[in-house]
């Protein structure tokens, strides 16, 4: 597979390079592998730190829709990608409330 990499230019600064790698290489996906990945990493650190799944799940709900926002306003991320998240966020908060 042959790219075409002379789209891709520097001359704009650090955010156009990053564009332009997120929709000449990765087709649009760049923030998605991103939010994804880090949401992994926090997930997995967050329940080997405290051993407990939902304060992991409210952890990492929580991350995905704080970092949807900045990838959204880059450029990165859909803004399906907000939405996903924010009911992410809802679900997460709803079924790990405490019914006292």
């Amino acid at each position: 597979m042959v790219y075409n990499m002379s789209s891709i230019n520097s001359s704009g600064g650090m955010v156009t390079f990053i564009q332009g790698i997120n929709s000449v290489l990765l087709n649009g996906w760049m923030g998605a592998m991103l939010l994804i990945g880090i949401c992994v990493v926090l997930f997995t650190s967050t329940i080997f730190t405290t051993n407990d799944p939902k304060k992991a799940m409210i952890v990492t709900s929580f991350g995905a829709f704080s970092l949807s926002l900045p990838l959204v306003g880059l450029g990165l991320l859909s803004s399906l990608g907000i939405y996903l998240s924010l009911v992410l966020l809802a679900i997460t908060l709803a079924a790990t409330r405490n019914k006292d």
